[in-house]
């Protein structure tokens, strides 16, 4: 199954006003490839006061990432901004992620590919169920490249297929599987005829690190459900990061998945009103000496997740 674009839907702000509001459900603009939803600026101290030691650092010292913006079609358009007070207290590791065993070493993306659509059942989250196919994400980079993997379900009337962004990454001459970026599970249609579940690539970059490679990859995930008249909509998005070495036999060094975004409303009535259940939402940016900022812009930060995280 071709992984289907899904408009980007979220409240940003959860206010008094927002229950009862209308909207269009227009489609945001897509992001600009490989730029991870903004272009790299360069810092005020980006010249060392002295020649350093490490040629591969001094590739490091002149660039930032941001988070894209999601844009909203329930509740008032408000984009939040990278750039907000961060919390304080001492920087946060952030937790590694879990690494795919299987498909190791390949001559060419199209093999790593070949390998992960056919040998779910060995890496992939569960509910993607079978054999499946295999393609590359819009948004490319050099070292590293995101491919779509979706299921293949030997019913397709009674099963929607899922999908699986897997991150892939070149080391020397040869591919290798790394992570799961992001995934949606089959979809049991005789249980809800009506719903639809994807996950999807917003923004992808790849920047100098200290040894080798960082690699941004920010993801969208939604579930969708109509019943007697009402479709409910829950979703989120999440920001992962890897280090890629240079040297081919050094392990790279990915992480878990840092939330950037819940919501949960619902499309109700003849009018199409939408009414917002919940809804939070934080953006982040990536300096070049490996602090993350995550901002908190809508909602609560019941869960902590807002505040400084070194890679």
């Amino acid at each position: 199954m071709t992984l289907r674009s899904y408009g980007w839907v979220l409240a940003l702000a959860l206010t008094a006003g927002m229950a009862g509001c209308k909207q269009g459900k227009a489609k945001p603009p897509p992001a600009a490839p490989g730029d991870g939803g903004a272009a790299p600026t360069a810092s005020a101290d980006a010249t060392p006061a002295a020649p350093p030691t490490d040629a591969a650092a001094t590739a490091t010292d002149a660039w930032e990432l941001r988070s894209t913006p999601i844009a909203p079609d329930c509740g008032a358009a408000r984009p939040g901004a990278a750039d907000g007070p961060v919390a304080a207290g001492e920087a946060r590791r952030l937790a590694r992620g879990t690494a795919i065993a299987s498909c190791q070493k390949l001559p060419s993306i199209e093999a790593v590919c070949d390998c992960l659509a056919s040998s779910l059942e060995a890496w992939a989250p569960a509910g993607l169920a079978g054999k499946g196919t295999c393609e590359a994400a819009s948004q490319r980079g050099t070292d590293a490249q995101v491919v779509v993997v979706s299921s293949a379900p030997a019913d397709p009337a009674a099963t929607a297929a899922g999908t699986a962004l897997v991150l892939v990454a070149r080391r020397g001459d040869a591919w290798s599987a790394l992570q799961v970026v992001d995934a949606a599970p089959d979809v049991d249609l005789t249980e809800t005829p009506r719903a639809s579940h994807g996950a999807e690539l917003v923004a992808y970059a790849e920047r100098p690190g200290r040894a080798g490679t960082l690699v941004w990859a920010q993801s969208q995930n939604q579930y969708s459900e109509t019943d007697a008249g009402e479709q409910t909509v829950q979703g989120g998005a999440a920001l992962t990061l890897c280090a890629i070495p240079a040297a081919a036999d050094a392990p790279a060094a990915c992480y878990a998945a840092v939330p950037l975004g819940t919501w949960d409303f619902t499309y109700a009535g003849a009018d199409d009103r939408c009414d917002v259940r919940a809804s939070t939402l934080y953006a982040a940016r990536l300096d070049a000496s490996g602090q993350l900022s995550v901002v908190l812009t809508a909602g609560t930060d019941d869960t902590g997740r807002a505040g400084r995280y070194q890679l």
